[in-house]
């Protein structure tokens, strides 16, 4: 008996496996609801568009977050990390879950976040991260620390400068506030002018 195909951990239809198609677009291992010849029997006006890697925690976990299935993707971080406890990414990335998820469980995101940058101290998305976590708690000292060490590390993400300045207004630093939404028009973000 032939062996299953995995399956798509979005749409749940059968993952594409070699052989491929000739001419098809799509790389072993995506999605295969958008066939190139409409030969599987489903709408191929319809597609997830997501990558599968079958056997990698941390890429389901990927997914997951990207389609905000955040109790899916922290299942998925839990198992990467246990096989790989030394990936900062990874750590990053349950912190965010952890960040959006229902439950809203702050702190286990903030500890999340502080893990990865133990294990890789120049990512700047870690700060920047765990300082919009400092934001909802309304640790403003916190989040500004933080969000001063992501512009050390990247001084040019509009997004950086922006949150800083929501962090500085919720803080009531309307001066300071000003300065980052200055510096994120500059940057280009598309919502700084409104606060300047």
């Amino acid at each position: 008996m032939a062996k299953e195909q995995p399956k798509c951990i979005d749409c749940q239809y059968f993952v594409l496996k070699n052989p491929r198609p000739p001419s098809s677009l799509y790389a072993e291992g995506e999605c295969h609801l958008y066939p190139p010849f409409g030969d599987v029997g489903v709408n191929p006006n319809w597609w997830c568009g997501q990558w599968v890697e079958t056997d990698d925690h941390y890429s389901r976990g990927l997914t997951y977050l990207e389609n905000h299935r955040y109790a899916h993707a922290i299942h998925q971080f839990d198992q990467a990390i246990q096989l790989d406890p030394d990936n900062a990414g990874t750590w990053l990335a349950r912190g965010c879950s952890h960040y959006h998820c229902q439950d809203k469980n702050y702190d286990q995101a903030v500890a999340d976040c502080t893990q990865s940058i133990r294990l890789d101290s120049d990512n700047s998305e870690a700060y920047f991260h765990r300082a919009l976590v400092w934001v909802e708690m309304s640790k403003y000292e916190n989040a500004l620390n933080d969000f001063n060490q992501a512009i050390h590390l990247n001084p040019d993400i509009a997004e950086y400068h922006y949150q800083k300045g929501n962090a500085m207004r919720q803080s009531q630093d309307m001066v300071g506030a000003r300065l980052a939404f200055q510096r994120a028009k500059e940057l280009g973000h598309p919502h700084a002018n409104s606060y300047i």
